[in-house]
């Protein structure tokens, strides 16, 4: 059985930071036995556990308030992932803001959300600094949705530089548009980058184990 990577945890804790278990790499009694021990060893340092399908999901019984997702969101998913998770950190369409107030309002749930920012100009996905005044005001008027920060998913291969001029852009609109609220990213491959520059909440997977 798996025997979770400690150091990476004290590192987390020394820097006030938090982190995103991604557990979608393993399976239910995989992910029971990894929850369970870093729960007894570093709970206050979890933000929550990570899922990008609603089908991997199935079985693995996290309890909503502490299971978030993080992938493309589809407007026929969004019923599901309300309904299995408490927070979205990939929030990056009016539509399926929208469409997330309505099924909040329905079942009389609320849902915390992250904004997407576009972090790489080549990739689609994500929200343009010019469009982050459009959704607050839009978030203002729905009372179901929770807006906790900003998120944004970088360059998979990367120089220290780049990185590092990645989580300033974070910090920068955060700053500018949200002061006080969390920023969400990083992966296993840059979170000390991440942690040094006071990235809130970093996204580690496959390092969590040893």
């Amino acid at each position: 059985m798996f025997k979770i990577n400690s150091h990476l945890f004290e590192e987390i804790q020394t820097s006030d930071s938090q982190i995103l278990m991604v557990t979608k790499y393993w399976n239910p009694e995989e992910t029971e036995n990894i929850i369970a021990q870093v729960e007894a060893s570093f709970p206050d340092i979890i933000f929550g556990y990570w899922e990008n399908r609603i089908e991997s999901i199935n079985g693995k019984n996290i309890p909503r308030e502490k299971l978030h997702f993080i992938g493309n969101l589809q407007s026929k998913k969004l019923r599901d992932i309300v309904t299995t998770c408490s927070c979205v950190h990939s929030l990056e369409s009016i539509k399926h803001t929208e469409k997330l107030e309505a099924i909040c309002s329905e079942l009389g749930i609320h849902i915390d959300v992250f904004l997407q920012v576009q972090l790489d100009s080549e990739k689609e996905h994500g929200i343009t600094e010019i469009d982050i005044p459009l959704f607050l005001d839009t978030l203002k008027n729905l009372p179901h949705l929770r807006i906790l920060g900003i998120s944004g998913m970088g360059l998979a291969q990367f120089s220290l530089k780049e990185k590092t001029k990645e989580f300033q852009k974070l910090l920068n609109i955060r700053d500018s548009y949200l002061p006080w609220k969390l920023i969400s990213a990083g992966t296993s491959r840059d979170y000390e980058i991440a942690l040094n520059m006071g990235i809130d909440v970093v996204r580690i997977g496959e390092k969590i184990i040893i």
